[in-house]
């Protein structure tokens, strides 16, 4: 029996997989103690040691990248709308080749 119930409803989601993952290889290590009691200001710590290198090494959030790439998708259908555009101008004005 392996599988994961994901929910969003705040502590019913540790409670589901504990209650539905059966094998141990899949549940946190004793070891983890930050994840059956965090301690706010490690958490706070660690988010802080993460932005640092985020900045050193100019890695992106996730929020960046997607934007990053709509961004890029917009300007990608701009170009093939253009070249659409200027082909079709190009045939109206009977220009060969297909460029003004």
């Amino acid at each position: 029996m392996h599988k994961l119930k994901t929910c969003l409803l705040g502590d019913k989601i540790m409670e589901n997989q504990q209650q539905t993952v059966a094998s141990p290889i899949h549940r946190p290590c004793p070891d983890m103690a930050g994840c059956s009691n965090p301690d706010p200001k490690l958490l706070k710590k660690s988010l802080a040691v993460i932005e640092q290198l985020r900045e050193k090494f100019n890695f992106k959030t996730a929020e960046e990248r997607q934007a990053e790439e709509v961004e890029y998708r917009h300007y990608i259908a701009g170009v093939k709308q253009s070249a659409t555009l200027s082909a079709t101008l190009a045939k109206f004005h009977g220009v060969e080749g297909g460029e003004l």
